[in-house]
C-alpha cells in the first residue's frame, strides 16, 4: 500500500501590542510595512471554522471558512489574505507515527516567510472579511496536495496562518467500516508497454464508490482519482478501509446519508464521464444517483 508522507506545518507569527493604525504609509522600508499589517492584523477577531463537526471520512475534501471582522473604529489594513503563503493552513496529529506517546501531538516546521511584497487588502470599521477555502477552488489547499482531510484516522489540529496559533480549531477523521463497494468502469482506456513487456496492454480506467458506516452514519462517498476496472477496495481485518486504499482514490465526495447499511452499490458511466450509481439499504430503501465527471451529485 501507498504509504502517504505526513508534511505537517506550522508558522511563528509575533505580533506587537501596538494600536491599530491605518494605511497612510510613510514606513522607512519594505519590512517596516510588512510588520505593521501583521501588527493590524493582530487587532482582527479571526474565526477559523470547518465544514463538519462530525468525524470526516479518511481523504475527504473538506472546506474552511475564515472570517476576519474588524472590530476597532479606524481601518485595519492586514496582508492581503487571498495572497499566496497568507492565508496557509497546518495540521498537526494527536499521537502520531512520529511523536514518543498517545498524548502527544506531533511537531511542525515554520512556514515559509511572508514576503515583504505582499499585497494588502483594507477591512473597514465594523466590518468584516469572509473567505471560503476549498480544494477544487484551487485558491489555498488547506493541507497535503488536494486539500483532503489525512487518510489516516484520529485527532487532528487545524492551525491559521491569519489565526491565533494557541487556539487550533480540533477535528476528528474516523475509520470508517465498509458496507459495499463498486468499481465503475469508465470510457477511458490507456495501453501502455514497459521494458520486458512482450507487447502492448491496456487498461480501463474505473471509479470507486464506497458505502460505510462512520461515526454512526450510513454514508456514500465517491472517489475522485481514478483506479482500474481491476482493482479491489481492500478492508482491514475489522472491516474498516485501510489507509491507504482511501489515500489512493483521495480526494473523496461525500454522496449522500442514509438511514441504514447499504446492501447492494453498482454503476455505469457514459461517454462523458458522468455515473449512474444504483444502492439498495437492509430496511428495504435505496435508490439512484447521478454524478457528473467530477463526482459530485447533480
Amino acid at each position: 500500500m501507498i504509504k502517504k508522507t505526513w508534511l505537517l506545518l506550522a508558522v511563528f507569527l509575533v505580533f506587537g501590542a501596538v494600536p491599530p493604525t491605518r494605511a497612510t504609509g510613510g514606513e522607512s522600508g519594505p519590512q517596516d510595512r510588512l510588520e505593521r499589517l501583521w501588527d493590524n492584523l493582530n487587532h482582527m477577531q479571526v474565526t477559523v471554522t470547518l465544514d463538519r463537526s462530525t468525524p470526516y471520512f479518511p481523504g475527504e475534501t473538506a472546506t474552511v471558512t475564515v472570517t476576519l471582522a474588524n472590530p476597532t473604529s479606524a481601518p485595519l489594513e492586514i496582508p492581503g489574505p487571498q495572497a499566496p503563503g497568507v492565508a496557509a493552513f497546518a495540521i498537526s496529529m494527536l499521537g502520531g507515527p512520529f511523536t514518543k506517546s498517545k498524548s502527544e501531538w506531533s511537531t511542525f516546521e515554520p512556514f515559509d516567510p511572508t514576503p515583504e511584497d505582499v499585497p494588502s487588502t483594507v477591512v473597514p470599521p465594523g466590518k468584516s472579511l469572509t473567505l471560503v477555502f476549498h480544494p477544487e477552488d484551487k485558491l489555498v489547499p488547506p493541507w497535503e496536495t488536494y486539500g483532503e482531510m489525512p487518510a489516516y484516522p484520529g485527532t487532528y489540529r487545524l492551525y491559521c496562518a491569519l489565526a491565533d496559533l494557541t487556539q487550533p480549531l480540533e477535528f476528528q477523521v474516523g475509520a470508517p467500516v465498509l458496507e459495499a463497494s463498486a468499481i465503475v468502469p469508465l470510457q477511458i482506456f490507456k495501453t501502455y508497454q514497459e521494458p520486458g513487456m512482450d507487447k502492448p496492454e491496456t487498461e480501463q480506467y474505473a471509479a470507486t464508490i464506497v458505502a460505510v458506516r462512520l461515526d454512526g452514519e450510513h454514508l456514500l462517498l465517491a472517489a475522485q482519482h481514478n483506479t482500474t476496472t481491476t482493482s479491489k477496495v481492500e478492508t482491514e481485518e475489522d472491516g474498516t478501509l485501510t489507509s491507504g486504499e482511501t489515500h489512493g482514490g483521495a480526494p473523496w465526495v461525500r454522496l449522500r446519508t442514509v438511514p441504514s447499511v447499504v446492501t447492494s452499490l453498482k454503476g455505469t458511466a457514459d461517454a462523458t464521464g458522468l455515473i449512474t450509481l444504483e444502492y439498495t439499504t437492509a430496511d428495504g430503501g435505496g435508490g439512484k444517483i447521478y454524478l457528473d465527471k467530477n463526482r459530485h451529485p447533480l
